[in-house]
């Protein structure tokens, strides 16, 4: 049975407490529907990012180029890395994921549940440039493994790594460092060197995915709601009536149970008849009851946009706890989807980013200014680190010499005596010796900093290594 033991575990604590124990006599049904919409949002919102998407299941689609000026799709586009997607779909048997060697070059393929934890992150830090074979399997996978010995089967698979997911959907993404080759065909290789198989039903799927609108009756009410509008997901949302949020939101419990942890938001959202393997009819309930649950959402959706959850340390937003792996922080769970769905562990990347200088005022591109690392405080990393310039908008900013970031790999920095460094942010040169270090800034208005630190070390972590600070030249 779907969902067992969340249902035989909500039973059980029922039974020795009384409802009214889990969730507290003040629980009003406002309270309920409210809570219940923050636990939900990220799970709605993936969905919507994967109609949004149009990738078959089960393939990859990669992304071949690298972000200009001109690519205003996405905000914050990273230079670092290309990037490969798929949604798997698990309800049909477990699949193969074949990763192939890297090479050295830094990677990593991020496997998120609907509610957007990360469950695996194999990669350069956990598995080696090596590559390897890696055998998902859903919630109610039955624990037969693949009988090795069947010649359909033997052809395609070696020896592998099994990973059990919480949910039957399943979101990958792939980072692969770009490097500071100018023909990629070699990252490409790397690229198309991701596989996936349908154990049992080996077929040969295209190396990259033709997209195509997804067609299912199920979320006919969210997919019209894309058809009809150019809003991007969060926008998309936020739009959504709180019948149609509420009701997909239970459609998608049917395939993608709550967490183990999650019983006692289980238990409360249960009250306005929201179960888990069950479908919901919103118009079923009472008038009144619709109208709470209403106001409910409208706020809860409030809450969630002017959340802030990352702590500010020395003018830089930085989050190194707690990001895609959430436990049963759920608001802060669906204010991380809403500024930016598909957080990846910390101990596989990091991004502060800033827009305020070391005098707490606001960058300003028609002054100059410098980023300055003390001796040591070079951001300590197993990998690479890269810093990037975005206008107020998150775009990237046009300038004649093309440079768009600064990466510990791809460009000569140049040190000072003492083993310091300085970055020079300004919209003019700072001169031929240190031109190296400039990263252009726009010649006016507002711009942001993003600093990616790709595998970091200990330091950063556990907050010893310190930022460096951005102050007027």
């Amino acid at each position: 049975m779907k969902n067992l033991r969340v249902q035989i575990l909500l039973i059980i604590c029922l039974c020795f407490l009384g409802l009214s124990s889990i969730v507290g006599a003040t629980e009003s049904l406002y309270d309920i529907a409210y809570q219940t919409y923050i636990y939900a949002y990220p799970m709605v919102l993936t969905k919507a990012t994967q109609l949004t998407q149009n990738i078959p299941d089960n393939q990859f689609l990669h992304y071949r180029d690298v972000p200009s000026p001109s690519n205003r799709d996405v905000v914050r586009p990273n230079r670092d890395t290309m990037y490969s997607l798929a949604w798997l779909n698990l309800n049909e048997g477990p699949i193969l994921l074949t990763v192939p060697q890297t090479r050295g070059h830094y990677y990593l393929v991020q496997l998120m549940d609907m509610w957007t934890d990360t469950f695996a992150s194999p990669g350069s830090r956990t598995t080696g440039s090596e590559g390897g074979q890696f055998l998902i399997v859903g919630p109610n996978w039955n624990g037969q493994l693949p009988d090795a010995t069947d010649p359909k089967i033997k052809e395609f698979i070696n020896d592998f790594r099994l990973i059990k997911s919480p949910t039957n959907q399943v979101w990958i993404v792939c980072r692969d460092e770009i490097g500071n080759e100018e023909d990629y065909s070699d990252l490409h290789a790397i690229q198309d060197g991701y596989r996936l198989e349908q154990i049992g039903n080996p077929t040969d799927l295209p190396a990259q995915a033709e997209l195509a609108p997804r067609e299912d009756p199920r979320f006919l009410a969210l997919t019209q709601m894309i058809e009809n509008s150019k809003m991007i997901p969060p926008q998309i949302i936020a739009q959504m009536d709180a019948g149609t949020f509420f009701e997909t939101f239970a459609e998608l419990m049917i395939d993608n149970p709550p967490h183990i942890q999650d019983w006692p938001i289980v238990a409360l959202m249960s009250q306005i008849g929201i179960q888990p393997g069950k479908q919901f009819d919103f118009h079923s309930v009472e008038q009144n009851v619709q109208d709470t649950i209403r106001q409910a959402a409208q706020d809860a959706q409030k809450n969630i946009q002017v959340q802030i959850p990352f702590p500010v340390v020395d003018n830089w937003r930085f989050m190194t706890q707690h990001s895609g792996s959430y436990g049963t922080s759920y608001l802060f769970r669906a204010a991380i989807a809403y500024i930016g769905l598909g957080a990846n562990l910390p101990e596989d990347a990091v991004y502060p980013v800033t827009h305020i200088d070391c005098n707490s005022d606001v960058l300003d591109g028609s002054k100059n200014y410098v980023v300055h690392f003390e001796p040591g405080q070079i951001p300590p990393t197993y990998s690479f680190w890269s810093l990037t310039v975005y206008d107020s908008s998150g775009y990237l900013v046009e300038n004649p010499m093309k440079r768009y970031n600064l990466n510990s790999k791809q460009n000569e920095l140049k040190l000072n005596p003492d083993g310091s460094l300085d970055i020079y942010l300004q919209s003019t040169s700072p001169g031929p010796e240190w031109e190296p270090n400039w990263l252009p800034v726009p010649a006016s208005g507002r711009f942001d900093l993003t600093l990616r630190i790709y595998w970091p070390k200990r330091g950063v972590l556990d907050g010893t290594w310190k930022l460096p600070k951005v102050c007027p030249r």
